[in-house]
C-alpha cells in the first residue's frame, strides 16, 4: 500500500487535501504496524511462558515417573 502511493503521488502532484489524506492514511498503517508488533511481542512472551512451565513440568514427571511402582493414590494408605 506505501509503495503504491508513493507511485502515485510521484506521477502526479497531489493537492493538499490529498496530502493530508494519504498523510492520515500513512499513519494509520504505521500505527496498526506498532500495535500488531506490540501485540504478537504479548503473544511471544505467553508461549514463552508456556514452554517454560512445560519444560518444568517435565523434568517434575521424569524425576518422580522413577518411583510409579511406589505411587500412592489420593486416600491410599502407606504400606510400611
Amino acid at each position: 500500500a506505501v509503495e503504491k502511493t508513493a507511485a502515485f503521488t510521484g506521477q502526479a502532484g497531489p493537492s493538499m487535501a490529498l496530502q493530508e489524506m494519504l498523510r492520515n492514511k500513512l499513519q494509520q498503517i504505521l500505527d496498526n504496524e506498532t500495535e500488531l508488533k506490540r501485540l504478537l511481542q504479548q503473544r511471544m512472551d505467553e508461549l514463552k511462558m508456556l514452554i517454560e512451565q512445560s519444560t518444568r513440568q517435565n523434568v517434575v514427571n521424569n524425576a518422580y515417573g522413577q518411583f510409579h511402582d511406589r505411587a500412592l493414590l489420593l486416600g491410599e494408605p502407606q504400606v510400611r
